[in-house]
């Protein structure tokens, strides 16, 4: 199930009706306001607010009566816009023009949608009236998506009780969902995500096809980042791991056919697409790659997948009107894009000696000015201390592998910033002191030369 939403109706019950038959068909529990059988009470009482704290949305039918809108709807798009986000209040005027001298002046910037019921029966209002409300759907997640990374509890918070109460819709859980497992790597807390989306998973079964693709990702991404393990110098994955990781993800991004165009749908595409370019960089160190002559076809693979999601980032960094709700995530994201497109093209230079270096160049030295970039946002930000050092690591990580391209006085000044921060990141998140190592290995190499 996606979700509640509550019908509040006046005069005629019977299009409410019409409408939550038609919400049910498209997995939503339509709630039609007021008790039934009593459907020409005037009176607003208790089973109608303790009907609208059920839901998490609401479709209201304006319609006249002698001339006239019932109060009780006015009262119920007060209480709706109080209690839900105003993108989640639908209001429907049926014959009636929203400049009518009757509607409020200031409910004009309100989403509404002039309805005309002229040769129109019950059922085909109805499904003009649902059709609209499923595109009011897919309009964009609302909230900061790096400010709710940093809010890892606020996300586990609202993942945990949408069994219980269904104040946000499947459609924006979903999205927490996809943000909760970024936090997890973040914060390094895969196992805990585990725990909390598999109970979630034993709780809920009517789920949309949204929020079903969302835990799919969400395991895979766990299961990637849990079964990373570390030989030497190299982080790898197993070569079993990797095939059924591969297989998943590969499904999961099929299963996108299956999601109406959405912000959600595009955020998904992008975090699958990065998370299997990582896997195939992680299943490039397992040394039975080689064995098995398979390095040459995942390389070429990786790269295909790359040149998409770089692609796919810079469209969604255009559609983004200022540097909001989404910028910074988005930016995050390509950043690893292009680190995994320097690792994965630094790999091809041991099959072909004419790889472009400019290329390897663009990328290295996009991957560390971007990241600069987003660490230099960050440092009067307040954010988790855990996340700004995740943010620095990375950023001083990108520097390490810029740093070989690096040349004359700003080479210099790089080498001393990388030295002062390795020096007091002498102790780090176990997880992370492999990427701490690196740099060292990186700076001495460069320091010899």
């Amino acid at each position: 199930m996606k979700g509640k939403v509550f019908i509040g109706w006046s005069p005629e019950i019977t299009l409410a009706r019409e409408v939550a038959i038609q919400l049910r068909e498209k997995e939503y529990k339509g709630i039609v306001g007021g008790r039934e059988g009593d459907c020409c009470s005037s009176f607003v009482g208790q089973t109608v607010i303790n009907q609208l704290k059920e839901c998490n949305q609401a479709i209201l039918l304006f319609q006249r009566k002698d001339k006239n809108i019932s109060g009780n709807l006015w009262f119920e798009l007060g209480y709706t816009m109080a209690r839900y986000d105003t993108n989640k209040t639908h209001v429907f005027y049926i014959d009636i023009c929203k400049k009518d001298g009757d509607i409020p002046s200031n409910l004009q910037g309100l989403w509404s949608e002039e309805i005309v019921s002229t040769d129109k029966d019950t059922v085909k209002l109805a499904e003009e009236i649902v059709a609209l409300f499923e595109k009011r759907q897919k309009l964009e997640f609302l909230e900061n998506k790096m400010g709710l990374v940093n809010r890892w509890d606020d996300l586990k918070h609202r993942i945990s009780n949408h069994s219980v109460a269904h104040f946000y819709s499947d459609y924006e859980i979903a999205m927490c969902v996809l943000l909760y497992t970024q936090s997890a790597y973040m914060f390094d807390m895969a196992k805990d995500a585990t725990r909390l989306l598999t109970e979630f998973n034993k709780n809920n079964n009517q789920i949309s096809k949204e929020l079903s693709l969302s835990l799919s990702i969400a395991s895979h991404s766990l299961r990637l980042f849990e079964q990373t393990k570390r030989e030497g110098d190299n982080l790898l994955i197993s070569m079993i791991d990797y095939y059924n990781l591969e297989k998943d993800y590969r499904k999961a991004l099929e299963g996108l056919n299956q999601i109406y165009a959405s912000e959600f749908k595009t955020f998904a595409e992008l975090m699958i697409k990065e998370h299997l370019t990582y896997l195939y960089i992680l299943v490039l160190e397992n040394p039975e790659v080689l064995q098995l002559g398979l390095e040459k076809n995942i390389i070429d693979k990786n790269l295909v997948l790359l040149g998409e999601s770089l692609t796919l980032c810079d469209k969604m960094l255009e559609e983004e009107t200022d540097k909001g709700k989404s910028f910074e995530f988005i930016t995050l994201f390509k950043c690893y894009i292009h680190r995994n497109c320097y690792i994965t093209l630094e790999r091809l230079k041991l099959y072909n000696n004419d790889v472009d270096e400019h290329k390897i160049l663009y990328h290295v030295q996009a991957s560390f000015e971007e990241r600069r970039e987003l660490l230099n946002s960050y440092r009067n930000k307040n954010i988790d201390s855990n996340l700004y050092d995740n943010f620095q690591m990375e950023y001083y990580l990108s520097l390490s592998e810029y740093l070989k391209y690096a040349e004359g006085e700003d080479r210099k000044i790089l080498a001393v910033e990388l030295a002062k921060y390795i020096e007091q990141k002498h102790s780090f998140v176990e997880t992370k002191n492999h990427y701490i190592k690196k740099m060292r290995i990186l700076l001495k190499e460069l320091t010899e030369d």
